[in-house]
């Protein structure tokens, strides 16, 4: 089944880069749907059913609003925020009946809690989602260029995500295991300015190319 998974992941990443990116709220939901089979991978009967949603939640709302901010085109209209929010939404309460179905096919309410381990570890990563936010409403305010804004949230909300494996980890298994996996926050951030550097530093290497005036 796991690979069944990472075969359809690779499947939706695919469809991303040569189509889905073109397709403005298709491509919004499928990188959320991507983040969500990621992590699915190596638990695919999916024992904590809120990791993998709050990965798909972040990444889709992240993507949606940074979109924005950046002026990509296709223009993201309100048809496409409606797509964007209504498609998530649905996502959301098909996982969690589908656990729910799999775990009690009573449906019996009292137990909803138990069978999809509602716990106070939870509130790691739901008290981290609510400072992120605050976090994205003070980048905006900070930064008057919305363009400067929405890059600059996007590279903090990508790195966020091991900021919720860090809440998971630390609310489900153990803080010390947490410690040990915050490590990859700064080893992810390094990684990415080294990358930045790296494109710009082979752009200077290309001949420059010249468009005929109009």
């Amino acid at each position: 089944l796991s690979l069944l998974i990472l075969a359809w992941t690779g499947s939706l990443i695919v469809f991303y880069d040569y189509a889905g990116k073109y397709l403005v709220a298709l491509g919004i939901c499928t990188l959320g749907l991507i983040r969500f089979f990621h992590a699915a991978i190596p638990a695919p009967q999916l024992p904590l059913l809120w990791h993998p949603l709050f990965l798909m939640n972040h990444t889709t709302i992240l993507s949606a609003v940074c979109y924005h901010l950046e002026a990509k085109r296709p223009p993201l209209t309100k048809r496409h925020w409606y797509a964007v929010i209504g498609g998530l939404l649905t996502a959301d309460i098909i996982c969690i009946l589908a656990v729910w179905w799999k775990r009690d096919h009573r449906f019996e309410l009292d137990k909803f809690s138990e069978y999809l381990w509602i716990e106070p570890g939870l509130l790691y990563a739901a008290s981290a989602a609510l400072i992120f936010a605050l976090m994205a409403w003070v980048i905006r305010k900070r930064y008057l260029d919305p363009r400067t804004a929405g890059q600059t949230m996007m590279l903090i909300g990508l790195l966020y995500l091991i900021v919720y494996d860090v809440c998971f980890v630390a609310g489900y298994v153990s803080p010390v295991a947490a410690s040990m996996l915050l490590i990859l926050l700064p080893a992810a951030y390094l990684s990415v300015q080294f990358m930045r550097w790296w494109s710009k530093l082979l752009s200077l290497s290309q001949k420059p190319t010249f468009q005929r005036a109009r």
